[in-house]
């Protein structure tokens, strides 16, 4: 997925919704365990968890097939990325969200 695109998304719906999509799209689902596959992504908590989860199936399953561990390290990118577009949005808008 371009991550321009979440860069560029106006509101923290369009983030999940272009972040749902890339879920359903990229096939990550071949390579993360039940408890990350499920859909829709709920908002910021469930994120925050989803960033933490592949952040540790990287760290902790290092026999991976080179394959997977590059469709966990773009997953990785793109919730990051659309992390940091809801929390600028928030600041944008005076609110501030609990890191």
């Amino acid at each position: 997925m371009n991550c321009e695109t979440i860069r560029n998304a106006k509101s923290d719906e369009m983030i999940y919704f272009l972040l749902s999509a890339y879920w359903e799209a990229a096939q990550i689902e071949t390579v993360l365990p039940e408890a990350l596959r499920s859909l829709p992504i709920t908002g910021l908590d469930n994120m925050k968890a989803r960033h933490w989860q592949l952040l540790m199936l990287l760290v902790t399953e290092p026999a991976l097939p080179e394959a997977s561990r590059a469709l966990l390290k773009e997953a990785l990118q793109v919730v990051h990325v659309a992390l940091g577009r809801l929390y600028a949005l928030e600041r944008a808008q005076g609110r501030v969200l609990q890191r």
